[in-house]
């Protein structure tokens, strides 16, 4: 606790020195100590307050909703140095507009070339299949990974032919979707059948596993095309169902 009381002071220090700085926090939540952690971990707001009232030291810092309610919305005094500024997560066109923005970096990094084909099928499924995270994160995750495999895939085969080549590899759909089956654990070819294809066979592949169900399996058939449809909002649940009957339904 006293090195790590030494060290922030320092880093204080050299802004304080250096005049024109911002100092960024990122997980700023966890400057705070509260009664319920661990009392040896320093509490970095108390050294921060008196800096951010006086002017001393300029700072931006990032965190969740949830953590902010957590941390900050117990600690007015320091909840008051700050403003908030609320980041919506990115729109489809906005996440691929970051992409473009960043994608030779990884491009250089992997060695590899996405076309603008390939990041808009990169956004697309992980709008549709990696709902658990959200924009920009999952995509530009997404395209690291299957950055990484390719270039894996392509020094694997030039080992194999004995070659040693610095072109690019050219990410192809097949690609994608490899890397995307391979992270949810999903067959290749539910992934690339088209969604018109999906629906026009649902009630009979449901029919085959639900028995004696008729009328609920068209209820949801009803549901899940209006939703198809784009009549809900984006991000909002598909369907919600309530099924009622005797035991055993």
């Amino acid at each position: 606790r006293g090195q790590f009381e030494e060290r922030l002071n320092n880093i204080i220090k050299e802004i304080k020195k250096l005049g024109n700085v911002i100092l960024y926090i990122d997980e700023i939540h966890m400057i705070r100590n509260d009664n319920n952690s661990n009392a040896d971990r320093m509490d970095i707001a108390s050294i921060l307050k008196p800096l951010l009232t006086s002017g001393t030291i300029r700072v931006i810092g990032s965190t969740t909703n949830e953590e902010y309610m957590a941390s900050f919305s117990k600690d007015k005094a320091l909840q008051r140095r700050f403003q908030n500024i609320y980041l919506p997560e990115p729109s489809i066109d906005e996440t691929a507009k970051i992409l473009k923005g960043i994608k030779v970096k990884y491009e250089n990094f992997h060695n590899v070339s996405y076309s603008a084909k390939i990041i808009n099928l990169i956004i697309n499924l992980a709008d549709k299949y990696m709902t658990d995270k959200n924009f920009p994160d999952k995509a530009i995750e997404l395209l690291d990974t299957i950055g990484a495999y390719c270039n894996f895939k392509k020094n694997e085969k030039n080992e194999k032919n004995e070659k040693n080549t610095l072109t690019k590899y050219k990410i192809s759909d097949n690609d994608v979707f490899n890397v995307i089956s391979e992270i949810l654990k999903m067959p290749v070819t539910q992934l690339t059948t088209s969604e018109q294809e999906k629906l026009k066979s649902l009630k009979d592949e449901m029919m085959k596993v639900v028995i004696g169900q008729e009328k609920a399996i068209d209820g949801i058939i009803n549901g899940v095309m209006i939703s198809k449809a784009g009549l809900r909002e984006r991000n909002k649940t598909a369907l919600t169902l309530f099924f009622k009957g005797a035991p055993g339904v």
